[in-house]
């Protein structure tokens, strides 16, 4: 692995066999596991599932073995090449196809550990459980495999989680997002039940920020933002070193929404010369072929005054990408006023481009800019948007509004969705 990736390992990453877990009736703590010697050290040649789940207690993960019961059910499946995973159909009709299959996970059964935080970190020693905690970035760079087990069940609190709670969880944004980090990032693996296993594409690691995640201690915000900035860097510099400028620019520019709500300052702000030097860009015109010029990347960083010296300098106000990038949840046509407008609540750089007559007109997919917003998530943008062209508010080729895109991305508590949406779909 490249120095640049070389996250440190504080603490050994221990895994159980898949065979162990499928003859352990319920989940143990690490130390008995050790103690027993059913832990292992991993080691290269081994395949290493690394589980990410909300515990259902403060003192335990799994009150009732559902998490267990279901993983189980998972690792057997996998070894008798009986399950696979595909994404869902808005995915797959987004993004394309993606599917590990049967084979593909037999395969991996074979050689299979799994990587379970109640086993595999110390809970009774803090000094051990701190540098294995610590040593997460690690153990999430040398997994093979992500998955989110996460059914439906009810907390010691009374309330019930799911899949969604997870997404809501500091330190479960924190997991994705460093699996988005790292080297080889894997699939998003979600489990639910027995039925409903399926690849989740999408870049909600990048438009959920882990600082404004719940978290059961609320210091863990500042403990988590200098681990998150060391992997942004590192990530940075590995792009670089691959020539992978796509990955190396959307880092940069991400870096504060990444980051936002970990109480880490913002960087200096540059001026326009020096952020075309660190964005390794030397005219207006860079990236025309692609889509990837550096109007896109100022309004996605949020600098509009770089933005308006670009557009001055004849920058293409629409540049739509020419081809898919599922990393980025962005899809082929994709103008710049419809990617700022999922990705940055900027009112600001909404005008200035509409000001430059930017297209609200649909993409490929026939959606407007007001679908990229509501799909984002991005409020102030949609407003702006209604403000100044409501005739962007229509469905799409597949018959959704931009209200049913709001909804069908899970954001169905977005403020201002009854009123704001529910009011514009009375006048279409």
């Amino acid at each position: 692995m490249s120095s640049s990736m070389a996250f440190e390992c504080r603490f050994p990453m221990y895994v159980l066999p898949f065979e162990d877990v499928l003859r352990m009736e319920s989940i143990q703590i690490h130390e008995d596991l050790l103690k027993e010697g059913v832990l292992v050290e991993r080691e290269v040649g081994m395949k290493v599932l690394f589980i990410s789940q909300c515990w259902l207690s403060r003192s335990s993960p799994d009150r009732n073995n559902i998490q267990w019961n279901m993983l189980k059910d998972l690792l057997e499946a996998m070894t008798q090449g009986s399950v696979k995973f595909m994404a869902g159909f808005t995915s797959e009709a987004l993004f394309g196809k993606h599917e590990i299959t049967g084979k593909e996970l037999q395969d991996f059964a074979r050689r299979g550990h799994v990587w379970f935080d109640f086993c595999s970190v110390p809970q009774t020693n803090v000094e051990h459980m701190v540098s294995a905690v610590l040593s997460i970035p690690y153990y999430i760079g040398e997994a093979d495999m992500l998955i989110v087990l996460q059914p439906p069940a009810q907390h010691e609190n009374d309330k019930y989680y799911d899949v969604r709670t997870w997404a809501s969880r500091g330190w479960c944004r924190a997991e994705r997002l460093l699996n988005a980090l790292s080297k080889k990032p894997k699939q998003l693996l979600i489990v639910e039940s027995r039925h409903r296993r399926y690849i989740q594409v999408s870049r909600d690691w990048l438009l959920s920020p882990v600082g404004r995640g719940e978290f059961t201690v609320d210091g863990d915000r500042a403990l988590l933002g200098p681990i998150l900035d060391i992997a942004i860097k590192q990530r940075e510099q590995f792009a670089l070193e691959c020539n992978d400028l796509l990955f190396y620019r959307m880092l940069r520019v991400s870096r504060s929404i990444l980051l936002d709500g970990t109480g880490l300052p913002s960087e200096p702000q540059l001026s326009f010369q020096e952020w075309m030097r660190a964005m390794k860009f030397h005219s207006a015109c860079d990236g025309e072929s692609t889509g990837w010029t550096p109007l896109r990347f100022a309004l996605y960083d949020g600098r509009c005054d770089v933005a308006l010296a670009l557009l001055q300098q004849g920058a293409d106000v629409q540049a739509p990408l020419r081809k898919i990038e599922p990393m980025w949840g962005e899809l082929r046509g994709t103008t710049i006023l419809h990617g700022l407008a999922s990705l940055r609540d900027l009112p600001e750089g909404i005008e200035l481009l509409l000001k430059a007559r930017a297209e609200v007109c649909g993409d490929e997919q026939d959606m407007t800019a007001l679908h990229y917003a509501a799909f984002g998530g991005q409020i102030k943008n949609f407003d702006m948007l209604m403000a100044l062209h409501p005739e962007g508010f229509r469905p799409d080729n597949k018959g959704f509004s931009p209200l049913a895109t709001c909804f069908y991305n899970g954001r169905e508590t977005w403020p201002g969705t009854s009123a704001t949406l529910g009011s514009q779909r009375s006048k279409v």
